[in-house]
């Protein structure tokens, strides 16, 4: 009988494999502090204090946009649990969709999954 084993979105490592894209949200938890969790809409990096407070603690939800995949800038949020929701392009087909999760979400999974 096989395994079925959770994965885990790593958010650092996926936002840190895409650079150039820009942080529009974030759901966060505070292990210190006057604030248990919380979320950040707009332009998070544009306020410092806010944008140190979310990049401290841990996230569980990265909402980016300008995120370049094959030509297309995306607006997305994906969650540590795998859940991913893509707002623009609009057009995006499943096939195209399916492709973003395997060449751009799975390398960032824990336990590391494959085909």
């Amino acid at each position: 009988m096989e395994t079925i084993h959770r994965a885990q979105v790593d958010l650092e490592s996926f936002a840190a494999a895409h650079p150039n894209a820009d942080p529009w949200m974030g759901w966060f938890r505070a292990s210190d502090g006057p604030i248990d969790s919380g979320a950040a809409y707009g332009d998070i990096d544009s306020e410092p204090d806010l944008a140190e407070f979310i990049h401290s603690n841990e996230n569980s939800q990265l909402g980016l946009t300008n995120l370049k995949y094959d030509s297309r800038l995306l607006k997305l949020v994906l969650s540590e649990s795998g859940w991913l929701a893509i707002y623009d392009p609009k057009d995006m087909d499943t096939i195209e969709f399916t492709r973003f999760i395997h060449d751009e979400v799975l390398p960032h999974t824990s336990p590391k999954l494959s085909k």
